[in-house]
């Protein structure tokens, strides 16, 4: 295709976008919020990214639309990890297996169960003997985690007593005792 097609039909679906403000913006701000990036957006749209940019840019309603939607992106990446998190800390192995003990089919696994699996091996020996061990997310870790991100954990270290900047400077000017280091 000429190049000159291309480059029409870019400006075209850019111009649209532009001259569609708000449904353009709200589509980009949902995009975002919802944990996508403009970049993959601009892509889908086939329009080059610092256009758009430049676009949000020009106007001070947009650029703050478009940040209120970066900042739904992140707390949307801190919910989406935390409940990942809980998943694993929460998960019931005992799910994973059939009434007779055996391991059921990984089509057959509660979609949250197979969260927790990091992996899975299967050795087979001599006499054809299948033996398979599932490597498990760590739920301590995960449960850390949590705590940490709710600041459970947090080790608190208590200082006793009062020293001022007078203090201080005072000390730093006395004469070193007999025995001290210079």
């Amino acid at each position: 295709m000429p190049a000159k097609q291309l480059s029409k039909g870019y400006k075209e679906r850019l111009n649209a976008l532009m001259e569609a403000e708000a449904d353009t913006m709200d589509q980009v701000c949902t995009h975002v919020a919802q944990g996508g990036s403009l970049i993959d957006l601009c892509e889908g749209w086939d329009v080059v990214y610092g256009k758009i940019v430049g676009w949000i840019n020009k106007d001070d309603g947009r650029k703050d639309l478009y940040n209120q939607a970066l900042q739904d992106r992140n707390e949307w990446v801190k919910e989406t990890i935390l409940h990942q998190l809980r998943e694993i800390a929460n998960v019931d192995i005992r799910s994973l297996f059939d009434d007779r003990g055996n391991l059921k089919p990984v089509h057959q696994w509660d979609k949250d169960v197979a969260k927790a699996v990091a992996g899975i091996d299967v050795q087979v020996d001599k006499e054809g003997d299948i033996t398979k061990k599932l490597k498990m997310n760590d739920k301590l870790k995960a449960i850390e985690l949590i705590g940490k991100t709710m600041s459970m954990f947090n080790e608190r270290v208590h200082h006793t007593g009062e020293l001022t900047l007078a203090d201080l400077v005072a000390a730093s000017n006395k004469p070193p005792q007999q025995g001290e280091n210079k």
